[in-house]
């Protein structure tokens, strides 16, 4: 008997760390000290163990007992975290439904019966909480690859601003040095009008304007932010030797965020760089523009394979490793209420979006 009641202890105890550990993954951060949230689980706790010690008859009035508690339990403690009202009523009413639930199924589909005697009811519960605990980590480790894909997309983000920085310190540099010679470069175009050398004064003046120009340098729409995130995957491209075209029409600013822009060019960009890998001769397309509260943007790479569209998703994963980049994606299109359209026609690969922004 004493070995049943602490196994139904150690039982209980996982179960409700396993509660707590849901209600941090799921629902979000601690609204106040974690020390006393846990206090509240250790109540419930002690008051499933001192119940399943207590209470007479069958064992299913126990678990009905049990289980209302959890629910009014749930209900009050989930006001301890931050997050979302829906999140909150997902854990107070549907966990504890699959969790006795699924555990009284357990019971009859192995067992045959509705009268279950101790023993049974341990492995039944047991395998309960094997899957809670199943669902719980599957979650968790969900949650950590989401928490990796954003930690990525910041670092992505830094390298962009740190290379951008690195291109306006360059051109201060340039101007800096094209000012010490000032002196010498007057007398020199001084001269050339002098002798009415019209066409080396002209040459002269862009030979002026290239030093002045950063070498990493390559789109200057007026948008501070999308040009970083631009310069950055073209300077990827330059040095893996694609031909790059490009035509930028967008406003100095701009409604959207900077790491929705980098979320969508980054991972489209990525997976043109990726498949021009495998071309002989690659070229990139990217035209981007903006109108009347319309952003349209298409890139377009040649490729091997022709024959992808988005119901043959099984044949090529054109977005990365599971397609996360192509979820985060559309996710974000679906953000702000626009298209993603995917095609790959004549040895070209096209990516298509259309996001409506608010002026």
């Amino acid at each position: 008997m004493i070995v049943i009641k602490l196994c139904i202890l150690i039982i209980d105890a996982i179960h409700i760390s396993l509660l707590m550990r849901f209600c941090r993954i799921y629902i979000g951060e601690y609204k106040i000290n974690k020390k006393s949230v846990s206090i509240f689980f250790v109540a419930l706790w002690l008051f499933n163990s001192f119940m399943r010690g207590t209470v007479q008859g069958l064992i299913s009035s126990q678990d009905a007992i049990l289980f209302l508690t959890e629910i009014l339990f749930l209900f009050i403690v989930t006001f301890f975290y931050i997050g979302r009202v829906y999140r909150r009523m997902v854990v107070t009413f549907l966990i504890p439904v699959f969790y006795w639930g699924g555990e009284w199924i357990i019971i009859c589909i192995l067992f045959q019966t509705f009268m279950a005697n101790d023993i049974q009811y341990i492995l039944g519960t047991i395998c309960a909480d094997l899957l809670f605990a199943i669902l719980v980590f599957s979650l968790d480790k969900f949650h950590k690859t989401k928490q990796e894909q954003e930690r990525e997309l910041l670092m992505q983000e830094i390298h962009m601003y740190e290379n951008q920085f690195d291109i306006i310190y360059n051109s201060q540099l340039n101007v800096q040095s094209l000012r010490h010679d000032l002196k010498h470069h007057l007398k020199m175009l001084t001269d050339m009008v002098r002798y009415e050398d019209k066409e080396h004064v002209i040459d002269y003046l862009h030979s002026m304007g290239s030093f002045m120009e950063s070498e990493k340098k390559y789109v200057t729409s007026g948008n501070d932010r999308i040009d970083s995130v631009l310069n950055y995957m073209l300077e990827k491209a330059r040095t893996a030797k694609v031909d790059v075209k490009w035509q930028i029409s967008i406003p100095e600013h701009l409604n959207v965020s900077i790491f929705d822009i980098n979320v969508i060019l980054s991972n489209i960009l990525d997976n043109a760089l990726n498949a021009l890998n495998k071309v002989t001769q690659p070229v990139l397309y990217i035209y981007i523009k903006y109108d009347r509260g319309i952003l349209c943007i298409d890139i377009k790479n040649n490729c091997i394979n022709s024959n992808y569209s988005e119901n043959t998703k099984n044949k090529i994963d054109p977005f990365g490793k599971h397609g996360y980049g192509l979820n985060n994606v559309r996710r974000v299109v679906k953000k702000y209420h626009g298209n993603l359209a995917i095609s790959c026609l004549d040895g070209f690969f096209t990516t298509r979006i259309i996001l409506y922004i608010e002026d």
